[in-house]
C-alpha cells in the first residue's frame, strides 16, 4: 500500500505516546510491571480517544518478552507478529458485524485452548455494546471464570447499553474527550514530521472541529495536507470542510442584535449562494451565541472559548449592545430552527424567514410597554446603548397586560385598568413593523369587551355527575368526600380562595353581557317590574345558578337542591335542614354581600336576600323509611350536591 492514513501511520506503539488518559495508562502500565493483569476489561468513552490503540498497547506488552518500564519493546517476535496480524493469540473482533450468538458460542469454544506461541490469548471486541441480548448471555459465564491464559478487553462508546452483569464482571476505563492544547500539540509532532506546512490558527481550529476526538483531528489534517506544497491557512480549511469564516458569524450576529434585517437577508443568500450548508451554518450559529454569552458573563473567557484574543476582543465590543437575556433567546430560537430545517419542504425560505423574524424581533418599540402611573417615573425611550450611557434591558421590561374576553383578571389594589380614553396604540408604522416581525401577533394592551362575540366557555358538564358503567363498584367513603363529575371540555381554573371569590364576583359585572343568556340581560335591565310570581321566580332561579357557575364559584352545586320565593322585598332561598352549618360558614367568611350582589342581579323588585333551612322535614319518615347508615349518607351527600337519585335497588 503506497499511502497509509495518517490516523494509521501515527497510532501510539508504547505507553508514552499515548496522549491524555492517564488515569488508563499508569494503572494498565502497573498492571504490566507487576504481572497482576485481570481477566476482563472495559474501556468506554467517545470516539477517537484512545480505546483501540491502548487495548493494543496493553496486547503488546503483557505479551512482550524484554518490556521496558511497562511499554512493549515492538522488537522481539511476539511484538512483531501482532503488529504485521500473523500472531493468532491475538484476536480483534468488530461486534458491529459479529453480534450473533454463534460468534460468541465459537469465541467460548476457542478460548479453551492454550496459547500458540504468546503467553496470553488476548480478545478485542470493539463496539461490544452492538451485541445481541443472546451474545451477551452466551459472554457470561466466560467472562465470569475464563481460563488463566485469556484475557478480554471490550471497547464501547455506549457503556449504558452493556448489561450491568457485564460490566460487573470487567475493570472499568472511562476516557476523556482530548483538550485542544493536547490534539494542537499532537497535530504539530505529526505535521512536522510529514512535511505538513500550517499555521497554528487553521491547527486550533482542527482541534476545534474534532471535539476532543483524537482521530477526527488527525483525518482532518490528512485531508487538508493532501496534494499541497503551501502553508494551510484558517481560511483554506473553512473552504474544504464547507464552513464559512467567522466573520461572517461576527457579522451575522451583529445585523441581528442591531435589527438590521435587509443585511441579514443579504448575508443568508450569499451563504446559500456559497453552496454552505444550511444546517450546519445554523448550529454554528448558535454556538457563536453561546461564545457571545460566555464572554458576557466571564471575564477571563479564554478557557472556555476557541478563539484567538483578536476575536475575543471584537466578540467583547458586540457584546456591550446587547444583554444576556437577548443572547440566551437567540440561542434558543436557533436551536428550534435547527429541528424545523430537518423537516422543512424548503430549506431556503424557511432559514430566510426565521432569520429575519429574529433579527425583526430584537427591535426596541417603546409603544408596547404600559405607561407609569407615577409622576416621578419616565416612560421609556428607545436607545442604543452605549458605553457612556446605560443600557436598558428591554427584554426584563414589564410586558403590557392584555385583558382576556371572558376572564375577570384579580388585580391587586395598587394596580388598576387602562383608561379606555387613553391612546397606548402605537403608531401605523411601528405596528406594521412590529406585526411582521414577531412569529406571533402582537396583543393589544386593552380589550373592548363590547366588541367580543365569542361566550364563555360552557362549564356546565363539569358540573354534572359522571354516569357510572354497569356493575361497576363503588368506594362510598371516597364518594362522600370528593363527588365524581364530568371532565370539561375546557381545563377547570384552579382553586381560589374568599378573597379571589370576592373579586371574582365584583368583577361579574363586567362580563355579564357575554357570560349569560339573553333572558338574563333583559331580566337584569327590566328593573321596573318585580318578579315576586312563584313561576317567574322558578324560571329564573336556574339562570342564577348559571350564573355561580359561570362565576366560577365552587359552591354552585349547593344550590341546586335549594328553592326560592318572595317575601316582599326578600328574595328567599330555602336550603334543607342539613345545610344550616354551610349557610353561617359562608356569613362569617365574608362572602355573602358578594353572593347576595350576584344572585339579585337577576331578580328584579328584591333588596335583600335570606338564606334559611327549612323548618319542616321535606322527606318525613312516612316517605323515608329507616336506611342503613350507608344510605342514609349517601342520600345526604345527594342532597348537598343536587344529585337526584330515582331508586335505590337493595
Amino acid at each position: 500500500m503506497d499511502q497509509v492514513a495518517l490516523y494509521r501511520r501515527y497510532r501510539p506503539m508504547t505507553f508514552d505516546e499515548i496522549v491524555e488518559q492517564e488515569h488508563a495508562v499508569n494503572a494498565l502500565r502497573q498492571s504490566v510491571i507487576s504481572k497482576r493483569v485481570a481477566h476482563a476489561y472495559l474501556f468506554s468513552g467517545t470516539r477517537g480517544t484512545g480505546k483501540t490503540s491502548i487495548a493494543k498497547v496493553f496486547s503488546r506488552a503483557i505479551n512482550c518478552l524484554s518490556p521496558n518500564n511497562g511499554n512493549p519493546c515492538n522488537q522481539c517476535s511476539i511484538c512483531r507478529g501482532i503488529l504485521d496480524g500473523s500472531l493468532l493469540d491475538v484476536i480483534e473482533m468488530d461486534a458491529a458485524s459479529n453480534n450473533s450468538v454463534d460468534n460468541i458460542r465459537r469465541i467460548c469454544d476457542e478460548v479453551l485452548f492454550m496459547p500458540a506461541q504468546a503467553k496470553y490469548k488476548v480478545y478485542i471486541v470493539d463496539e461490544v455494546h452492538m451485541l445481541s441480548t443472546g451474545a451477551f448471555n452466551a459472554l457470561l459465564k466466560t467472562l465470569e471464570e475464563p481460563p488463566e491464559h485469556a484475557i478480554f478487553i471490550l471497547a464501547t462508546t455506549e457503556p449504558h447499553r452493556i448489561p450491568a452483569t457485564i460490566i460487573s464482571r470487567c475493570q472499568r476505563y472511562d476516557f476523556r474527550r482530548i483538550p485542544n492544547d493536547s490534539i494542537v500539540g499532537r497535530l504539530r509532532s505529526i505535521s512536522d514530521d510529514s512535511g505538513i506546512l500550517i499555521e497554528d490558527q487553521a491547527l486550533q481550529l482542527i482541534a476545534t472541529l474534532s471535539d476532543g476526538a483524537m482521530r477526527d483531528a488527525i483525518s482532518l489534517l490528512d485531508q487538508v495536507g493532501t496534494g499541497t506544497a503551501v502553508t494551510i491557512t484558517e481560511s483554506d480549511i473553512f473552504k474544504m470542510i464547507g464552513m464559512v469564516d467567522r466573520t461572517v458569524f461576527f457579522d451575522m450576529a451583529r445585523f441581528i442584535l442591531t435589527s438590521n434585517v435587509f443585511s441579514v437577508l443579504t448575508l443568508c443568500n450569499r451563504i446559500i449562494m456559497d453552496g454552505r450548508d444550511i444546517l450546519r451554518f445554523t448550529l454554528d450559529l448558535a454556538h457563536y451565541f453561546r461564545d457571545l454569552t460566555v464572554i458576557s458573563l466571564s471575564a477571563d473567557p479564554q478557557e472556555l472559548v476557541s478563539a484567538t484574543d483578536e476575536e475575543i476582543s471584537r466578540m467583547r465590543s458586540l457584546c456591550k449592545t446587547t444583554n444576556v437575556s437577548q443572547l440566551l433567546s437567540v440561542i434558543k430560537r436557533l436551536s428550534s430552527l435547527s429541528s424545523e430545517l430537518k423537516w422543512s419542504p424548503d430549506m431556503k425560505t424557511s432559514f430566510e424567514t426565521s432569520l429575519i423574524a429574529l433579527a425583526s424581533a430584537s427591535v426596541p418599540e417603546p409603544a408596547i410597554f404600559p405607561r407609569q402611573s407615577s409622576g416621578d417615573s419616565k416612560i421609556l425611550e428607545p436607545s442604543v446603548p452605549t458605553e457612556s450611557s446605560p443600557q436598558v434591558d428591554i427584554q426584563h421590561a414589564e410586558p403590557p397586560v392584555s385583558i382576556a374576553p371572558s376572564i375577570a383578571i384579580r388585580s391587586s389594589a395598587s394596580d388598576q385598568r387602562p383608561d379606555p380614553s387613553e391612546d397606548l396604540t402605537p403608531p401605523p408604522a411601528e405596528t406594521e413593523m412590529h406585526q411582521d416581525s414577531l412569529d406571533e401577533p402582537p396583543t393589544s394592551s386593552f380589550t373592548d369587551e363590547s366588541h367580543i362575540d365569542s361566550p364563555l366557555p360552557n362549564l356546565k358538564r363539569a358540573f354534572e355527575p359522571a354516569p357510572r358503567s354497569k356493575g361497576e363498584s363503588t368506594n362510598l367513603s371516597k364518594l362522600i368526600h370528593k363527588p365524581l363529575v364530568r371532565s370539561a371540555n375546557i381545563p377547570l381554573p384552579p382553586d381560589i380562595d374568599d378573597s379571589d371569590f370576592q373579586t371574582s364576583l365584583s368583577d361579574y359585572s363586567t362580563v355579564a353581557d357575554t357570560s349569560v343568556s339573553p333572558a338574563t340581560n333583559r331580566a337584569v335591565s327590566n328593573s321596573e317590574a318585580v318578579t315576586s310570581d312563584p313561576a317567574d321566580l322558578q324560571s329564573q332561579w336556574p339562570i342564577a345558578l348559571s350564573a355561580l357557575q359561570s362565576a366560577r364559584y365552587g359552591d354552585a352545586l349547593r344550590f341546586r337542591n335549594a328553592r326560592v320565593h318572595a317575601d316582599g322585598s326578600t328574595l328567599a332561598i330555602v336550603f334543607p335542614t342539613n345545610m344550616q352549618t354551610y349557610i353561617n360558614d359562608l356569613e362569617q367568611k365574608g362572602g355573602y354581600e358578594s353572593l347576595k350582589a350576584l344572585i339579585l342581579s337577576h331578580f328584579s323588585g328584591f333588596s335583600d336576600l335570606s338564606l334559611s333551612v327549612t323548618k319542616d322535614d321535606p322527606d318525613p319518615p312516612s316517605d323515608r323509611p329507616s336506611q342503613p347508615q350507608w344510605v342514609q349518607q349517601m342520600l345526604d351527600f345527594a342532597d348537598n350536591n343536587g344529585i337526584v337519585i330515582e331508586e335505590i335497588v337493595d
